[in-house]
């Protein structure tokens, strides 16, 4: 069902991203108890989506690649728990790190959302950013090479997305 348009790819400052700036109140989930989250199996059934995720970390490992597996804060059912259990499973089969943010107590569920479907907003992107860089930061041995010239291709775009960032800020009406 792909077509060659599937693959074409327009480039822009957010990377494919879209900030979406508002803010959902009032977002609502029913959270399995910590009890239940040490009892339940999580994802038990072999989904194609896991099959997939299997074959992924098996290909990264055999390229040197390190894995890290990350679950976002969301508004998740019941279904979408369990299967962040199941991933936590899957990483500890595989032998690579997993980090859970959606029982993290990170995000604030009535600022940091765009929607109810729990999409983060820019406040909820920069809350869940930091972590992850400093996760990153303090178990991975990955130089900093911000002002390293065979990666300014890194800082131009950096550049880049802060004018974006700006050029948005200013167009804004109060």
């Amino acid at each position: 069902e792909l077509t060659e348009r599937d693959f074409i790819v327009q480039p822009t400052p957010e990377k494919g991203a879209e900030m979406r700036v508002d803010v959902a109140s009032g977002i609502e989930t029913s959270w399995i108890r910590d009890h239940e989250r040490k009892n339940e199996e999580g994802w038990t059934e072999d989904s194609l989506a896991k099959i997939y995720l299997r074959q992924w970390i098996k290909e990264c490992k055999e390229q040197d690649i390190e894995v890290l597996l990350v679950y976002l804060p969301h508004a998740a059912t019941k279904e979408q728990q369990l299967m962040s259990i199941g991933t936590k499973q899957l990483a500890d089969e595989m032998g690579v790190n997993y980090v859970n943010l959606l029982y993290a107590d990170m995000v604030d569920y009535g600022i940091d959302f765009y929607d109810q479907d729990g999409h983060l907003n820019p406040s909820g992107a920069h809350k869940v950013t930091d972590y992850l860089g400093q996760y990153i930061k303090d178990n991975y041995d990955i130089p900093n090479r911000r002002r390293d010239e065979n990666y300014s291709k890194w800082w131009d775009d950096y550049q880049r997305y802060t004018e974006y960032k700006v050029d948005k800020l200013k167009s804004q009406k109060y």
